[in-house]
């Protein structure tokens, strides 16, 4: 297994220099070829953009504190995927040297090549410019097993991939509701990102069929059938009424 990825500072630096909704190809590395094609290798990218604060698109701290980057690390928005990606096109598109890449070691990447290339575009065969973009993908993490002895869900991966308020905080939940049996479970949240593109129209970048999706916490679920209650007795059901 790979361990952590100690970036360097090219790297941190490149990260750093984003402002707001900058996309910057961070650097490239090796990966498994897929099964379809064993033997063309793969490669994959490193995108970051720097996208809005969900709870405020200013950040107050950093303009009061400009020099002292522990006020600007902690609410950035600088979110990151990966675009796998074949030679040529690393190549061709974002200007990866070829013998370099080609040298490149499977090992997890911790061997990478610096890209650096900030708000990187590309012409599809159809003549359109067309810039790479980050999509915020929330979905809710459905619980996988049921313990019935000591009554809880366990949550696959929950540790990794569940939402945090904040690097130190406590895990997010939302609600869901089970459509066949009307039954609502907290769930925890987790806040993706991938890799997608946007196209450009005269000064302006237009989504390609896509917008971001996201969940509040603790989302309002509407039961869509309502349980039918047989009291004891006609004092009881009066009770109900009343209620």
């Amino acid at each position: 297994m790979a361990g952590k990825i100690n970036y360097s500072q090219q790297e941190k630096d490149a990260i750093q220099s984003l402002k707001l909704m900058d996309v910057l190809a961070l650097n490239i590395k090796r990966i498994k070829s897929s099964k379809n094609a064993p033997d063309l290798k793969n490669y994959s990218i490193e995108v970051r953009q720097m996208l809005p604060n969900a709870n405020n698109g200013f950040n107050e701290l950093n303009y009061f504190n400009p020099e002292d980057p522990s006020f600007s690390q902690s609410s950035t928005g600088i979110r990151v995927s990966w675009l796998t990606i074949k030679a040529n096109m690393a190549v061709k598109d974002f200007g990866v040297n070829s013998s370099e890449l080609d040298n490149l070691p499977l090992d997890g990447g911790q061997t990478r090549l610096f890209i650096g290339k900030m708000n990187p575009s590309f012409i599809t065969p159809d003549g359109s410019t067309r810039f790479l973009q980050l999509q915020k993908v929330a979905k809710l993490l459905i619980p996988s097993n049921f313990d019935p002895i000591k009554d809880k869900f366990y949550y696959d991966n929950v540790a990794t991939k569940a939402k945090k308020a904040g690097a130190n905080g406590r895990f997010i939940k939302g609600e869901h509701i089970d459509e066949t049996t009307g039954v609502i479970t907290a769930e925890y949240i987790i806040d993706e990102c991938v890799v997608k593109s946007s196209t450009q129209v005269g000064d302006e970048l237009v989504n390609d069929n896509w917008e971001h999706i996201t969940i509040d916490e603790y989302v309002e679920a509407t039961v869509p059938t309502q349980a039918v209650v047989q009291p004891q007795s006609q004092e009881q059901l009066t009770v109900l009424k009343a209620l």
